[in-house]
């Protein structure tokens, strides 16, 4: 059985930050873009036209700002969950906009494989805030987290183990891990049920955000989500 796939709503007032973030995303199988708004009053309008199961909103938005988008969307839109993307890194920012109904924040300078792990999760009604807030105590009991990073978690992980954690991160599913590691499906869901015993984690959700906090090193980097500074 195939799920249909997340609708996504853009809401941004950069054309070409907009059109960034639809081809990135038009490159996921679960993820569709359905459509964009340059303004907060555009975007309660196509929320409402095209029904999406997430909104992606940035904050310095003209006419309506994401404050007041965010405040009016939950109103009118209940269903639908809202990812901040800022490019504020301020925890107050995220404090705000949770209060008023977001799941999600994201910075965005932050690396662009950290968007579609914040848009799954977001549309399962999880919260995800970017790791440089979470690392913060305050975003720690905005999250309910608890002291994940514990003293030698991470040492108990072989290296192959830490390369699968890692990957977590950037792929929803077993096989695109297996096939940029070049092994097989059932010896990576092999090194999920070891990471997850070792780390004493019983979800993939509290595993993602485990190995966000953790930030386990890779060679390279990734592109931060920012094409342009406003």
């Amino acid at each position: 059985m195939t799920l249909d796939p997340i609708r996504v709503l853009l809401v941004d007032d950069h054309p070409l930050f907009r059109a960034g973030l639809n081809t990135h995303l038009s490159s996921q199988s679960d993820i569709k873009v359905v459509g964009d708004a340059n303004d907060g009053a555009a975007g309660l309008a196509e929320a409402e036209r095209l029904n999406p199961n997430v909104v992606i909103l940035d904050v310095g938005l003209p006419k309506m700002n994401g404050f007041e988008t965010a405040k009016r969307l939950r109103q009118s839109r209940p269903q639908v969950e809202i990812l901040v993307l800022s490019a504020h890194n301020r925890r107050e920012y995220c404090s705000r906009f949770f209060e008023l109904g977001a799941k999600g924040y994201l910075v965005k300078d932050s690396s662009i494989d950290l968007l579609c792990p914040a848009i799954r999760m977001v549309a399962k009604s999880q919260e995800f805030i970017d790791p440089r807030i979470m690392q913060s105590s305050y975003a720690n009991k905005l999250a309910g987290a608890t002291n994940l990073q514990e003293q030698g978690a991470i040492e108990s992980l072989s290296s192959r183990e830490r390369e699968v954690l890692r990957l977590f991160v950037k792929f929803s599913r077993n096989k695109e891990i297996a096939e940029k590691l070049g092994i097989s499906v059932r010896t990576v869901e092999g090194h999920r049920r070891k990471i997850m015993s070792k780390l004493a984690i019983d979800n993939a959700s509290d595993l993602i955000r485990f190995s966000m906090l953790s930030q386990i090193p890779e060679t390279g980097g990734a592109p931060p989500l920012c094409i342009e500074h406003a």
